[in-house]
């Protein structure tokens, strides 16, 4: 679904929610994936897509503070390096 490295990081969560969805339901998740229209197939997608998706939510939210703080750097015509205060 993500590139790495946020796979890695995503990675752990959807596994989890696609366990904790077949336990739900009762599918061995050792088992092949069911057919196409199989309600653990909408369910569980849907559900590891959330998963995932929360899981890199404060990822992408830094990443965009990093960048709105870059264009308001080169707007005030400052330099690109970080200040940590």
């Amino acid at each position: 679904m993500y590139p790495e490295p946020a796979w890695a990081i995503a990675r752990p969560h959807a596994r989890r929610t696609a366990q904790s969805i077949c336990a739900i339901v009762g599918w061995d998740p050792e088992s092949p994936a069911p057919p196409d229209g199989h309600p653990l197939r909408e369910i569980g997608y849907r559900a590891c897509l959330h998963a995932v998706e929360a899981a890199l939510v404060p990822y992408v939210h830094d990443a965009h503070l990093r960048e709105i703080d870059a264009f308001r750097r080169v707007a005030l015509g400052k330099p690109w390096q970080l200040i940590t205060t």
